[in-house]
Parts: C-alpha cells; sequence; structure tokens
C-alpha cells in the first residue's frame, strides 16, 4: 500500500506574440501528459522523473530564448486541496545543468548560447528532472502544483509555453520497530527478563511505530500468554502491557490509532509475571509478534 503518485495534467499555454519576434511560432510539446511514481516513504529518501519536452519552430522566422518555469500568482510548493504542510521540489534543465525551480514563483531567466535556438521548421528535445524530497512523517495524500514551462527571449516576453501540473501522491505507510534492552539473533529480537518470579516486570524496551496515516497493531502471542519450559511441558502464565494498552494474549489482539496527521509512537513494554511456585527450574520462553498496517 505503500505507493505515490506523481500526475502532469498538460493543457496549451498562450503564446504572446510581438513585434520582436514575428514570425516565429514555437510550440511546446512534453512527451506524455501523466507521469505517475512509486514512492515508499520508509525505504525511499527522493523521487525523481525525466521529463522529455520538444519545442519545435512552426514560424517562418527564427526562435531564440531561454527556458524558464513561473507560477500562477500561488506560493512556491506541492500543496493538497485541503490545505497544510506544502512538499518542495527542484526542475532541472538537464541539458544545461541549470535550476530553473520557480521558488519565487519565477524561475530566474538566463539567456545564453546554449539555450533554445532553432530556424523555421527546426526542432529540439530537452530533458527537466523533476525530483521531490518528501520527509518521512508526510502524511498520505496527493500534493499538485501548476508549473508553466515558458521559453523567453532576450526582452523577457514569452515565445512559447506549456502548462504542467505536478504531483506525488503519498499512500498510507507504516514501520515498526524494537528498541531498548534487547540482543538479536537472526531477524528475532530476544529479550531476557531475568529471574522469573510473580509480579510487575518493567523494562527499558519500547515498541516504536511511524506511520503516514491511522494504524492498526496487531498482536500474537505462539504460546497464548503463556512461557513454556525449554524441555517440557511446564509452563508459567504472563501479561502484556503496550503503553496505555493491556494485551490480551491469549489470542489475536489488536488495537486502532486514528488520526489525520503522520504519526511517531513509542510503546514502553511491561510484563506481568504470573505463579511461578513449584514450577520446574530451567529456561522458560515464548514468541511474540507485532504487525503494525495502515487503515
Amino acid at each position: 500500500m505503500r505507493t505515490m503518485r506523481w500526475a502532469f495534467a498538460i493543457g496549451l499555454g498562450a503564446l504572446l506574440p510581438s513585434a520582436v519576434h514575428a514570425g516565429c511560432e514555437l510550440v511546446v510539446e512534453p512527451n506524455r501528459e501523466q507521469v505517475i511514481l512509486q514512492f515508499e516513504p520508509f525505504e525511499e529518501t527522493a523521487v525523481r522523473e525525466r521529463i522529455e519536452v520538444r519545442f519545435i519552430n512552426r514560424g517562418d522566422a527564427p526562435c531564440v530564448g531561454e527556458l524558464s518555469t513561473a507560477l500562477s500568482g500561488e506560493a512556491f510548493g506541492l500543496g493538497t486541496i485541503s490545505g497544510g504542510p506544502v512538499l518542495q521540489y527542484q526542475l532541472i534543465d538537464e541539458r544545461q545543468r541549470v535550476d530553473i525551480t520557480p521558488r519565487t514563483g519565477v524561475s530566474r531567466s538566463r539567456l545564453t548560447s546554449g539555450g533554445i535556438n532553432l530556424a523555421p521548421g527546426e526542432q529540439t528535445l530537452e530533458l527537466i528532472t523533476f525530483a521531490v524530497l518528501p520527509a518521512s512523517e508526510t502524511s498520505e495524500g496527493t500534493y499538485t502544483q501548476n508549473v508553466e514551462l515558458v521559453v523567453l527571449d532576450h526582452n523577457g516576453l514569452a515565445l512559447g509555453s506549456r502548462t504542467i501540473s505536478v504531483g506525488i501522491e503519498i499512500k498510507p505507510s507504516t514501520m515498526i520497530g524494537v528498541k531498548g534492552a534487547l540482543s538479536r539473533s537472526g531477524s528475532q529480537v530476544r529479550v531476557n527478563l531475568g529471574e522469573l518470579e510473580q509480579g510487575n516486570r518493567t523494562t527499558p524496551l519500547f515498541v516504536y511505530i511511524l506511520s503516514t496515516t491511522s494504524y492498526r497493531v496487531a498482536v500474537a502471542s505462539r504460546n497464548n500468554g503463556r512461557l513454556k519450559h525449554e524441555s517440557a511441558q511446564w509452563y508459567v502464565p504472563y501479561g502484556l502491557t503496550m503503553g496505555q494498552y493491556t494485551i490480551d494474549l491469549d489470542g489475536p489482539e489488536s488495537f486502532e490509532i486514528l488520526s489525520r496527521t503522520p504519526r511517531k509512537d513509542d510503546y514502553p513494554l511491561t510484563f506481568e509475571i504470573g505463579e511461578t511456585e513449584n514450577k520446574r527450574a530451567g529456561t522458560y520462553t515464548d514468541t511474540v509478534t507485532f504487525t503494525v498496517s495502515p487503515i
């Protein structure tokens, strides 16, 4: 369920003719109208996609200008319909290796010899990299912004333009782990409760959960809430508290956390050891599995 989507809804922008470039008819054609990327919030750190943009001079005079970007009066950043925090992104002109991100509403115009220079009937293909670095604490949802790709002449007049809507869809995603006084054996975490004595046993052990949305925690005990002797059918019952939640280990148990914002939660583990008197000496163990999933 941990995916993300970039959406590009593309429409033809307005051409602004002037006497300076009369006869230049520049057409801006991105290679596709929608780009969808996959993103794992707790496995990846950044996502990017290259956009191919073809520039065609269909007029009868040269088109000479520089690729730039602009926003339509809104603040920079990918946002959701409901508002809230925005995500930063970057647009790179790959041929000139120049940042053309409209952080102030428009990217800086720089007319250089490496810009767009097309004779009548000529065309060229440019590559633009669109990149985003979402934080792992970003909420699920779709974040978008309309950006105009525009070629400007040396007077700052538009030779041709195209508007794209860039966006990222962050799907519900979760991660779980254990930290504190523990040791590891392969893929398993081992917790030593010391000498078993009846009563409450508090340990410096925590289950931590990161989530972009609401989530469900499921807990299951292999021995249904009993510590089993290493070589005989002897058992010591025990209970488990996970933060404020008392877990019934006699069968599958779960609880839910509902949230409209990302979560970063720590759950301290407390054990309640049952009757130990007249039990056979030896090592007693159980395996407890914690599972988290977005809801």
